[in-house]
């Protein structure tokens, strides 16, 4: 986090010192107060005039000064906050697919908003206020001192009742911290499958048992954050009694120098004033390491994920390819477990050539197109792409290389056109010639301009993996990978599904299906088979 804070320490420093200035100016403030009090006593009604002048005075430079460090920190924390999320985003996509895969998407979900919320609330904006909080304490300690050395020792030794107390109560509320984040997690997770099951949930009726889960949930998760809230309110309120106590006694030792003459009513108001610049920073002293200290686990959380293993691309090769290329598996064995899901596969693919993968569910028919895109690395054999191992050649010219049409195809909440390019830029007679090849322009009429909602729910099966096909296209992949592509589409889409497949000229098409029909597979130049012991037969 240090690296952060360094990075845009600029409107930290200029807040920082909006605040020693706003300190100063209130420690005047408090002398100008004593002088007021002195001259009322004495009958000294023209300097009285001009200390109230002084008083107003330091009290609109007092303002200016805040505005001005109130906005700075913000700005502050809105770079640091902004830089960390865009490195934990682009964190993400630099992450081996595997270890991505590992953890459900509520942990990401959770990072990117409750963990960044509670690291804005209760880390960056406390540290903020420390600039502050010392600049008061500091100079208002040093005022003291000029009025009276023995009134600011005992005031000194008085005040640190106040301070010991976050010590007491710092590794139970990082503990709760951390019990707070688990909970957060596992209580988006059950938001996010409410949401995207709901159909599920609905149409089996099970409404009841999600809502008895959603309520355990909850209820764990607002546990935590009252235990949380109530450790930090005690911590603040013994700080908030000691501080009290500390301040009347205070005010007792200057009251007897008053009565023994050794200060002036004047002196005494001005210290009583300068004893709150010194108590008010102390007792928020205390309310910001307790809150710091609890954000540590937080913060050790996104230096884990930010500072994990991700994949290197300096020393990958670029991908080339001769005019006559293949793809070609070399005894590929690979288990997501120690139970091969695939065991000795071998088999060419050619350029230009269409291909079926077939077999019965789990027998490794997806898995191989998944080692081929290098989502996992671990497999035994080999997997060449050309002359080059897929191993050594950069992820990013294999995505290139390659596209997948899943069998659910993700549509962003965006218009047809910017599903189509992926929000990057093409020439307008090439996009123009796609939406033609995939027979996408009458749904671009349709829709226009306008978002296709949430996964695209405004359009059909059949126009979710044409516009997947377009992307290919587009992309100009000259591989292309339909994974179960018309699984979960009605025959006459499926049909035409199937068709433009067919009707790609200079493309190797690698069809994962469970459509055996002959007619269906007589139009592939191969056929390969899966059986249960995870080999190709055929």
């Amino acid at each position: 986090m240090q690296y952060y804070i360094y990075r845009h320490k600029l409107p930290l420093l200029i807040s920082s010192l909006c605040y020693l200035v706003s300190a100063g100016l209130e420690v005047l403030f408090a002398f100008y107060l004593g002088d007021m009090i002195d001259y009322i006593l004495k009958g000294q009604e023209a300097n009285l005039y001009w200390a109230s002048l002084q008083v107003v005075l330091a009290v609109v430079g007092t303002l200016l000064t805040l505005i001005i460090a109130t906005y700075t920190k913000r700005v502050f924390v809105e770079k640091v906050m902004t830089h960390v999320k865009k490195d934990i985003a682009a964190k993400l996509f630099r992450v081996p697919y595997a270890a991505f895969e590992a953890e459900d998407n509520a942990y990401y979900l959770n990072l990117l908003s409750n963990d960044m919320n509670l690291l804005d609330d209760e880390y960056l904006k406390y540290m903020t206020m420390i600039a502050m909080h010392a600049s008061q304490f500091i100079l208002a300690l040093g005022a003291l001192l000029s009025i009276n050395v023995f009134l600011t020792i005992c005031f000194a030794l008085l005040l640190l009742l106040p301070i010991s107390v976050p010590m007491l109560f710092s590794k139970r509320l990082q503990r709760n911290k951390e019990h707070l984040s688990e909970d957060n997690e596992a209580y988006t997770f059950c938001v996010k499958e409410m949401i995207e099951g709901y159909e599920c949930i609905r149409t089996n009726n099970i409404a009841a048992k999600f809502l008895n889960r959603f309520d355990r949930d909850t209820k764990q998760r607002e546990a935590s954050r009252r235990r949380s809230t109530a450790l930090e309110m005690n911590s603040f309120n013994t700080s908030g009694m000691l501080g009290a106590i500390s301040q009347c006694l205070c005010f007792l030792i200057g009251g007897l120098l008053v009565i023994r003459g050794e200060l002036t009513a004047g002196m005494l108001m001005t210290a009583v004033q300068l004893l709150n610049y010194v108590v008010n920073p102390i007792a928020s002293f205390s309310e910001i390491l307790t809150y710091m200290k609890g954000a540590k686990p937080i913060i050790d959380k996104v230096q884990t994920f930010l500072h994990q293993n991700e994949e290197r691309e300096d020393k990958q090769q670029s991908l080339e390819l001769a005019d006559e290329w293949n793809l070609s598996y070399q005894n590929v064995s690979f288990g997501y477990t120690e139970r091969p899901v695939i065991e000795n596969f071998s088999d060419t693919f050619s350029a230009g050539q269409k291909y079926a993968i077939i077999g019965t569910s789990g027998c490794g028919k997806s898995t191989v197109t998944r080692l081929l895109m290098q989502y996992y690395q671990d497999y035994q054999g080999t997997i060449q792409i050309g002359h080059q191992s897929a191993s050594r050649i950069r992820k990013q010219d294999i995505y290139d290389l390659i596209s997948v049409v899943h069998q659910n195809t993700f549509i962003f909440n965006d218009t047809i056109l910017n599903n189509i390019t992926m929000y990057r830029d093409y020439d307008e007679q090439l996009v123009q010639s796609v939406i033609d090849k995939v027979n996408l322009t009458e749904l671009m009429k349709a829709h226009g301009n306008e978002p296709i909602g949430d996964f695209g729910r405004s359009i059909s099966g059949g126009e979710k993996q044409r516009i997947a096909i377009a992307r290919a296209l587009l992309k100009q992949s000259r591989v292309i990978i339909f994974d179960e592509a018309c699984a979960s589409l009605d025959p006459n889409n499926a049909h035409m599904i199937n068709d433009l497949i067919f009707s790609l000229q200079d493309i190797l098409c690698i069809v994962v299906t469970h459509d055996w029909t002959p007619a269906f597979l007589e139009r592939f130049h191969r056929v390969i088979k899966m059986d249960q012991a995870c080999q190709s037969i055929a």
